[in-house]
């Protein structure tokens, strides 16, 4: 097996797969690197792994001719039918996920709102509302920070990614990303300007420009936890709990602190959940291979997985009550129920391209010419494709 994972997370993984591998003396010669090259170099020489984890879907295709259909070899049943697409290739599952985790979730309050008689919104046009009426209170909605040093801006563009997911969806989304539809579409500028309108604002968001380019990304949640809150909302990834864990040790995960999943624009689309996932696909179909997909895609493994903490499971048979704690089974359920789960775009746009979106995107929000950084976008892209 050639693997994306090393050191401790390697160790987490060889973990899980013990218990089957002892029980049916197999040995497991495993090679951890993120280094797509070494696969390929592989594959081409005629000696492909029999199972290899893929950092993204996407690289399935240039591998396609190549692999074994998982049906028959993993209960596809266990996967929801968003999960069952992303890991096809033309109608047929070549590759299963083994670990997730998730984006598209707000953060809040709970104790907080139920004091201000605040409701958790289930629309987008609900949310506007909220926030609307935090502001006429004399609060404010939004904290919404994004420094992080080099990387400065990459948390906005995922606020991009949520708007375009919920207006335009997924596949919109999917071509985007492999530039066949560019930085200048009217609905990527819309996009840009819905995000800016909240970040930018010093009603909406907690110090306005300012204090969205300043303020580093972790600690942008930390103002939902002041008493009194001095912002309500966080939009954040599901490390956020580990955060408001570490800084307010003595608040309760679901009672002091909780989430909501970003809500729908539209009910035709939804709410996919944006997130990553680990991809494995199969070039050899032996007895072990296939016994050893069979458990890792099982609901041992998942449960396996869900009880270390390490990361969230994709098979639906994995109950919420097998992770070890409220939240994460919490997030579980929500990544499982979503209409569609959209890998980051910005980490698999080549050349450079997701940096350039970083400093475009910050500089926008300091009050940037909106079309010249778009149409420098696209130029790049244009170039890198």
């Amino acid at each position: 097996m050639i693997g994306v994972w090393s050191g401790d997370e390697e160790a987490n993984f060889k973990a899980i797969l013990e218990p089957y591998l002892s029980e049916c003396n197999i040995t497991l010669e495993y090679e951890g690197t993120r280094d797509q090259a070494v696969l390929a170099t592989r594959v081409e020489g005629g000696n492909p792994p029999d199972i290899a984890g893929l950092p993204n879907p996407g690289i399935m295709g240039q591998y396609a001719d190549k692999l074994v259909a998982l049906d028959g070899v993993i209960n596809l049943g266990d996967y929801s039918a968003a999960w069952q697409s992303l890991g096809s290739v033309n109608g047929v599952v070549y590759g299963a996920f083994f670990k997730a985790d998730t984006k598209s979730l707000v953060w809040y309050n709970p104790k907080a709102f139920a004091a201000a008689g605040y409701e958790v919104p289930t629309s987008w046009d609900d949310m506007r509302a909220l926030g609307d009426k935090i502001v006429a209170d004399g609060s404010v909605p939004w904290s919404t920070g994004i420094e992080s040093g080099d990387a400065t801006g990459w948390v906005a563009t995922d606020w991009i990614q949520d708007i375009l997911l919920r207006t335009e969806g997924p596949e919109f989304v999917e071509k985007w990303t492999r530039h066949e539809i560019p930085w200048t579409d009217p609905a990527i500028k819309a996009a840009w300007e819905e995000y800016y309108a909240i970040v930018a604002s010093d009603e909406y968001a907690l110090g306005g420009a300012d204090g969205t380019l300043n303020t580093a990304f972790a600690e942008s949640l930390y103002p939902l936890y002041l008493d009194p809150p001095e912002a309500y909302m966080c939009r954040m990834a599901g490390f956020a709990g580990s955060v408001i864990a570490e800084q307010y040790p003595d608040l309760k995960e679901v009672e002091d602190y909780d989430f909501f999943v970003l809500p729908q624009k539209s009910a035709d689309i939804g709410a996919p959940m944006q997130g990553g996932a680990d991809v494995f696909v199969m070039f050899n179909a032996s007895p072990a291979a296939k016994g050893l997909m069979a458990y890792m895609f099982g609901q041992e493994a998942g449960e396996a997985l869900a009880e270390s903490g390490w990361g969230l499971s994709p098979n639906s048979k994995v109950s919420a009550s097998a992770y070890p704690s409220a939240l994460s089974g919490k997030m579980a359920a929500a990544m499982n129920e979503a209409p569609a789960f959209s890998f980051d775009a910005d980490d698999r746009m080549p050349g450079g391209i997701n940096t350039d979106y970083f400093a475009g995107i910050t500089e926008h929000i300091g009050g940037g010419d909106l079309d010249a950084i778009l149409q420098r976008l696209e130029s790049r892209a244009t170039e890198v494709y």
